[in-house]
């Protein structure tokens, strides 16, 4: 195929992941590491919650059970009361 034949197809920019991420990819003079991005950090948190398994086969969470805190807090309750006598 020659090259007049060729269809040029102009890039795409990367995606944006995150807020500070496309803010940075519209402002040149912004350095995204140096920015703390509170949207990333809920999706990670919320991702762990939502995949405990995956997350400690990639370990990124610890081998106990990740728990949201609605699961953890009855759960919490229940592990601090006092043992029932026989």
């Amino acid at each position: 195929m020659s090259d007049t034949m060729r269809r040029s197809v102009p890039s795409k920019a990367a995606r944006a992941v995150h807020d500070v991420d496309a803010l940075a990819q519209k402002l040149p003079g912004l350095d995204a590491a140096r920015y703390f991005d509170s949207q990333a950090d809920e999706e990670y948190r919320a991702a762990l919650t939502r995949w405990p398994v995956m997350a400690r086969l990639m370990k990124l969470a610890p081998c106990e059970t990740v728990f949201s805190d609605e699961v953890a807090e009855p759960l919490i309750a229940v592990e601090n009361a006092p043992a029932a006598s026989p």
